[in-house]
């Protein structure tokens, strides 16, 4: 049995072996084993491939599949992909994986062929160690959270490191941990996931800070603005802790750095390389324009007090026999945002203070994801805008027909532009007026739903709390038309629910609306006979 998706590169910079992973359904009793599936592209070659069941049908058939292969794909290119299965019959002929972790020591050691890096069971390093082959390239990196008192708290681990996906291609390890200041006082916890491809120069990481802190005793309430930007009004509640500033600090390896460099949104390979012999820092505070292509929102770079160009969110540091180089996702989006490249270390500004003070009401967290690269020679050479490029605009896997036939997804209408034009046309219409004006909402906001009118209350420019039913939307127009555009909202749908629609910790639940009281209201309006008409 076989089935053939398509692989789409929407941008215009080529992808040298880039890593993915993506999900795929299969209908019942079609796939009984992951081990058997075989991976092959348009000249028939077969792909390295990790698997992994992720979902079973009732009974026992695989019904979703993790997959984990690398592509290469020339600018704005398309690929059709051939996966394969007989039976049960295992894969005889993979390679052995370069991929290794070893949890026996007093630090986890995580080997992909190419990287390698520590775990460290306790301290304030997230993962220390950082190394191509014999080249050191960061000693430690770790997360530092300024209070509104301007009281510095640095990462603490807690606990060992957890396993989540483990196959022959890729890794993903999460650690738990608090942020410590003065006189060991805890201030909000964090988690924190990487991932590891085998072979692969690259390392992705995901920071999530989370508001735990005990409510307060002051219930005095008063309106005061939510950072910069976008307005919106917020008010203190006993719930409610503001930050100056959050911060990833990769402390680099590469003495003698002589070599700092970024680019700005219009770089294609190397050309607009952005490159100085000295220090650079970058600032983006303001909001962007509301404007569909708001990836074109740079942000300044400072060298010293001057401004000498613009940057998307990657920066890199190198002495020009080796480098490293970082890219933080969606940079514009999730503005404000900076960065500063030094001699010895890159510091990311996910939340800079000169942006004001960040509130966040009791149980609400926020995920940052970050690339990280290993190059060798000068930056120059190292093509890594196009490398930037491509993490900010991920690959689309359209297989529409086999997705449906799946049955994974239940009923789902099938994409039929020519037999429902108005249809398909309001869709697609209103979808861009909304990605429009969402795309300005900045980092707490952006995957929110803005009302574009005003709430029965009277407050103006007011979100929808966006909930599960809209990302799952979201995801059916991406599975029915293999579109680019909704692929990529999706996700942000979804983390922004994961992050700030789901509450991560209430102390004082019995003040909050309870489900026992919710169904003794719905048995009042039943008896009231207000749920005849539904």
């Amino acid at each position: 049995m076989h089935a053939a998706f398509t692989l789409t590169n929407e941008i215009r910079v080529r992808r040298e072996k880039e890593w993915l992973c993506r999900g795929i359904p299969f209908p019942r009793g079609a796939l009984n084993d992951v081990g058997s599936l075989r991976l092959q592209d348009e000249s028939g070659h077969d792909l390295p491939l990790g698997t992994e069941k992720i979902a079973s049908w009732p009974d026992g058939s695989v019904k979703w599949a993790l997959l984990q292969f690398p592509v290469s794909f020339a600018a704005q290119g398309h690929q059709v992909c051939r996966l394969s299965w007989d039976g049960g019959v295992q894969r005889h002929d993979a390679p052995a994986s370069p991929l290794r972790l070893d949890a026996s020591g007093p630090d986890w050691v995580i080997d992909n062929g190419r990287l390698r890096l520590s775990l460290p069971l306790s301290g304030e390093a997230l993962l220390t160690g950082l190394a191509c082959g014999d080249r050191p390239l960061a000693r430690r990196i770790l997360a530092k959270i300024t209070d509104d008192q301007g009281c510095e708290f640095h990462s603490e681990m807690a606990g060992p490191p957890v396993v989540e996906h483990q196959t022959p291609a890729m890794l993903v390890v999460s650690r738990r941990g608090v942020h410590r200041g003065p006189e060991a006082r805890k201030f909000f916890s964090f988690s924190f996931r990487l991932t590891l491809f085998a072979g692969s120069d690259d390392l992705e990481i995901e920071y999530q800070f989370i508001h735990d802190e005990p409510r307060l005793e002051d219930t005095v309430q008063h309106a005061r603005p939510q950072g910069v930007g976008h307005v919106q009004v917020r008010k203190d509640s006993p719930g409610m802790r503001s930050l100056r500033s959050v911060r990833l600090v990769v402390e680099h390896a590469i003495d003698g750095a002589r070599e700092f460099c970024t680019c700005p949104f219009f770089t294609v390979g190397n050309r607009g390389l952005l490159a100085s012999p000295r220090p650079l820092r970058a600032l983006l505070t303001n909001a962007p324009q509301t404007a569909l292509y708001d990836a074109m929102i740079d942000a300044d770079v400072y060298d010293g007090d001057r401004i000498v160009g613009g940057s998307h969110g990657l920066a890199s540091v190198g002495d020009g026999q080796r480098g490293l180089a970082v890219s933080i996702i969606r940079f514009a989006q999730q503005w404000p945002k900076g960065w500063s490249a030094g001699p010895d270390r890159l510091v990311l500004d996910l939340w800079p203070e000169t942006a004001g003070a960040l509130h966040l009401f009791q149980g609400q967290a926020k995920t940052h994801q970050v690339r990280l690269r290993a190059f060798e020679g000068a930056a120059a050479d190292a093509h890594l805008p196009d490398w930037h490029f491509a993490g900010q605009f991920p690959v689309v896997l359209a297989a529409p027909d086999w997705f449906l036939d799946s049955g994974a997804l239940g009923p789902v209408l099938r994409y039929q532009p020519k037999k429902y034009p108005e249809i398909e046309k309001m869709f697609r219409v209103e979808f861009e007026q909304f990605l429009a004006y969402n795309r300005a909402l900045g980092m707490m906001d952006y995957g929110d739903y803005e009302s574009l009118g005003e709430a029965s209350w009277g407050r103006p420019d007011w979100m929808s709390n966006l909930e599960h039913d809209f990302g799952q939307t979201v995801y059916l127009q991406a599975v029915r038309t293999g579109l680019y555009r909704y692929y990529d909202y999706f996700e942000a749908a979804i983390r922004h629910v994961m992050d700030v629609d789901c509450v991560h910790h209430d102390d004082r639940f019995d003040l909050s609306i309870t489900w026992r009281e919710m169904l003794r209201f719905l048995d009042y309006l039943d008896r009231a006979g207000m749920l005849s008409d539904f």
